[in-house]
């Protein structure tokens, strides 16, 4: 009896020995070995708290979402309710799982453990219409179709599979199956383990045949094997490129490079880049293999979403367009054709460039339905479990697909799909690639048809060659929706050039160099398909060179967006005119996304057709509002906003401003454009032209202006021009008429493509009633503004000494081009301008200013516009004190 005792005081001391040994564990301790194969509720509880709090804090679908998923909210109250009883270590990785695979995110899950080494040896494939044997073992053949594991039937493994596995299309959860299945991990879990063996059905030849497999150690998959081989042959005309991850280091670029240099060294015009096995890691590996194709200088970018913290915030933006680094030598750079191969394992960030390359129209797409959504959750954050250590991976990003028309596609889908069949597999056939051999052979053999049909004509040599040339050097270009076509942007230029050539005086002798230049450059941009936006800056950069006002290209765009930032570019800087949201009116300006107004200047001098740089700061203070502009200089930050930095007392401050559409302008025009009033305090008659229009209604408001300023016989009369643009000349042409004492004065001379005529004298334009002719002193005020018209009437009046020019420097030379045609770019429908005459002011000696220069040079300052000063009308009032009129 005393020795039972005995026995037991020693049992019962053993078990609390050990249990107090468990309990000074740490629940922290990370080695696997250390971790209780049997997990406490306690810190189950602490790994699926760390895990819910980290998936809801980074994930985007809970930042956007004001409700969480009730998925999510279903399968996190069942995980709770299955840890209330203690679990394996194992068992407790797929409670985990379920949960963050409710989300419909395979970018966010925990990491299968690699480490875990044991399984069965079933080398499988999961076809389009099956599971097949991919490899010859002792049990199997090449072929041999699957039916079961464990007891269970390939379909009932299929929904297992589905309730813990992340996806986001049955591609890729077959492909994922393929990788697990044959883990013991997943075999154990859903209890298809006998003992220590599995229970495979398969079937050969149409009989069903069975076999056990032992659970043993198994060869881990090495992921750097051959990570990337490509070859150049030249018998194929093809270059192949295969990279199974899209790890972006020195290695990726010395290969592609490499690989690229063979492709130009052998001439060969077609290239396949290999996807089928890639499963992620960096886009850049994409975008970098971008840079070798030749034409290229934009693509489209995709957008996204992001959430960020500290500070919390959510950043939106749709896909835009990124410029290529240029740093590639020409000679290497490529012009064929792409094709890429994708499959079920296509995922992550090789998905996202094979779409990039799709719908930019770069590549074309064989083989079958990638692994996950083009528009889908991405930019994975790793944390480890506090107890476990597993390992959690939460997106953090959402990727919005170029083409938003295909944007609730489950994959992306291949231009033409090429399933593996176990036949395929069977006789060692590569069907994706025989695919590529076939459509290479087709075009090959098309250009041959095409040669033999030429030859059998009888024409000329010289035309012959010509159509041989254009038969093998003819690509089909895939242009994707919502982009123009090399043919429709060739329509265009080939418009602008006729044009061009037809009524601009300065190709009367020969077409100029930089016009030649600049269009030869424009029609290599266009040899591939790019949106409108981008076009238009190709078609404007072809005008621009020639330092033309009057020559231009004009953005149309219905859905055009700006920023709300009023601005006026002063003689010393850019500021606010008037208060807006958080600016204030005198505001200084300092940078706009991140760029200096210098270097803003120097970007709007690129794009504006002008002829000085006073033009340039009076179309530029409100081009650079408007959201094409700023995209295209890259000043738009990845959350679609612009970043301004501001000076105001002194003091340096930073805001960021969304865009709101452009509402469209009446086109009907008020009658406010002409007004006057008499100022007799000052003895001052003051009339205001902001438009050159000459019509009745000009004629009868100038007409009652003299007659008050006759009745109230005031001395001096002030022609306000400052806001006054292009139009007609011939308003202030008939002003001249009611000057007493001028019967004549010098007209501006011209230049045509056909004729040319010096400045000339001329009879007055209209006979005015001599009872209301003026005569005291003429004042006229001017700016940057005053551009055609305007700036004629600025040196006649300046060079034939009517009136005294008080203001800034005008907006064109006064020896300039004006008197446009006007078209549509007939598929873009952008406004185009082209002028027919050439001007020749009067006054010689100064036919080389760049400007209208007033006689008495005075600037707005910051200080005016606060004040709300007219430091023009200041200097007029000044003037006529000194006079004594």
């Amino acid at each position: 009896m005393k020795k039972v005792k005995l026995i037991l005081v020693l049992v019962v001391s053993l078990c609390v020995v050990a249990t107090m040994f468990a309990m000074s564990t740490k629940a922290t301790i990370k080695s696997r070995d250390e971790i209780p194969y049997i997990l406490k509720t306690s810190d189950m509880e602490r790994d699926l708290c760390c895990l819910t709090e980290k998936i809801e804090k980074y994930h985007p679908i809970f930042a956007v979402n004001k409700e969480m998923p009730k998925s999510y909210v279903n399968s996190l109250s069942v995980a709770k309710q299955e840890i209330k009883q203690p679990k394996t270590k194992q068992s407790f990785f797929f409670i985990l799982n379920k949960v963050a695979a409710s989300l419909g995110d395979a970018h966010t899950r925990l990491a299968f453990p690699d480490n875990e080494d044991m399984g069965i040896n079933l080398p499988i494939v999961w076809l389009k219409d099956g599971v097949f044997a991919c490899n010859k073992t002792q049990e199997f053949e090449i072929g041999d179709q699957i039916t079961g594991i464990g007891g269970k039937s390939m379909s009932e493994i299929f929904d297992y599979a589905k309730s813990v596995f992340s996806y986001e299309n049955s591609y890729y959860l077959e492909a994922l199956c393929e990788r697990h299945i044959n883990k013991e991990y997943f075999l154990s879990n859903f209890d298809l383990i006998n003992t220590d063996r599995v229970h495979i059905e398969f079937l050969r030849n149409g009989e069903v045949k069975q076999c056990e497999l032992k659970i043993e150690k198994m060869n881990l998959r090495n992921d750097d094997k051959n990570e990337i081989t490509w070859n150049v042959s030249v018998d194929k005309n093809m270059g192949y490129f295969k990279y199974n991850s899209c790890k972006f280091d020195d290695n990726y670029k010395k290969q592609l490079n490499s690989f690229f240099t063979d492709v130009a060294n052998k001439e060969v015009k077609n290239i396949v880049f290999d996807l089928r096995e890639n499963g992620g890691g960096s886009v850049a590996t994409t975008t970098h293999m971008f840079e070798y194709l030749r034409g290229v200088k934009r693509y489209a970018w995709y957008g996204y979403i992001s959430v960020k913290h500290d500070p919390y915030k959510v950043h939106d933006c749709n896909s835009f367009l990124m410029d290529t680094k240029e740093n590639i030598a020409e000679s290497l750079k490529f012009n064929g054709k792409i094709y890429i191969l994708i499959s079920n394992n296509t995922f992550s960030a090789s998905n996202t460039g094979a779409f990039m390359a799709k719908d930019n129209g770069f590549a074309i797409l064989v083989g079958e339905p990638s692994g996950n959504k083009p528009t889908s959750y991405t930019a994975i954050k790793k944390i480890n479990l506090p107890v476990t250590d597993y390992l959690l991976k939460v997106s953090t990003g959402f990727v919005k697909r170029i083409d938003e028309t295909k944007n609730e596609d489950i994959a992306l889908y291949p231009d033409y799909e090429v399933y593996t069949t176990v036949e395929d597999l069977k006789q060692g056939r590569d069907p994706q690639m025989e695919k590529v051999y076939e459509l290479i052979n087709t075009k090959e053999k098309s250009r041959g048809v095409i040669m033999k049909n030429i030859i059998s004509k009888s024409v000329t040599l010289v035309l012959l060659s010509m159509l041989l040339l254009t038969a093998c050097t003819t690509e089909t270009v895939v242009v994707p929706e919502g982009y123009l076509s090399p043919k429709q942007m060739n329509k265009d230029v080939n418009f602008v050039v006729k044009n061009v050539k037809k009524y601009h005086p300065l190709f009367k002798k020969e077409v100029p160099e930089c016009f030649v230049n600049a269009l030869a450059k424009a029609e290599e941009d266009i040899k591939q398909p790019k949106t409108k936006e981008q076009f238009y800056y190709i078609v404007n950069s072809i005008v621009t060179p020639l330092n033309d006002g009057h020559t231009a290209i004009y953005y149309r765009d219905e859905n055009r967006e700006k920023i709300n930032l009023p601005l006026k570019w002063l003689h010393d800087g850019l500021y606010l005119y008037k208060d807006s949201n958080q600016f204030k009116l005198g505001d200084e300006i300092t940078k706009i996304g991140g760029k200096t107004t210098a270097e803003l200047f120097d970007y709007l001098k690129s794009i504006i057709s002008s002829e000085n740089d006073y033009y340039v700061k009076h179309l530029g203070q409100y081009y650079i509002r408007y959201k094409h502009v700023l995209n295209h200089f890259k000043l738009i930050n990845d959350k679609n906003e612009v970043e301004v930095e501001y000076l105001r007392d002194g003091k340096l401050s930073t805001c960021y401003l969304t865009f709101e559409k452009i509402k469209s302008s009446s086109a009907t025009l008020n009658k406010d454009w002409i007004s006057w009033n008499i100022d007799e305090e000052h003895n001052l008659g003051y009339i205001k032209i902001n438009n050159s229009i000459y019509d009745d209604h000009f004629i009868s408001e100038i007409t009652k202006f003299f007659t008050e300023v006759a009745n109230k016989k005031v001395k001096n009369v002030v022609y306000d021009l400052r806001l006054c643009g292009g139009g007609s000349w011939f308003g202030m042409k008939h002003a001249i008429g009611f000057l007493k004492g001028v019967h004549k004065y010098m007209e501006f001379g011209y230049i045509t493509k056909y004729n040319h005529k010096d400045p000339y004298e001329t009879e007055l334009y209209k006979k005015v009633d001599e009872k209301i002719k003026f005569d005291g002193n003429t004042y006229m005020l001017i700016s940057k503004v005053n551009f055609s018209a305007s700036n004629i009437s600025a040196f006649i009046w300046q060079d034939n000494k009517l009136a005294t020019l008080i203001g800034e420097p005008t907006g064109n030379k006064p020896d300039s081009y004006t008197q446009n045609e006007f078209f549509n770019l007939p598929v873009s429908e952008f406004g185009f301008i082209v002028p027919n005459i050439y001007t020749l002011r009067p006054d010689r000696s100064k036919k080389d200013d760049v400007a209208v220069f007033p006689d008495i040079e005075v600037y707005t300052t910051v200080e005016d516009l606060k004040q709300g000063r007219d430091p023009q009308m200041e200097k007029v009032y000044e003037l006529i004190k000194e006079s004594g009129n």
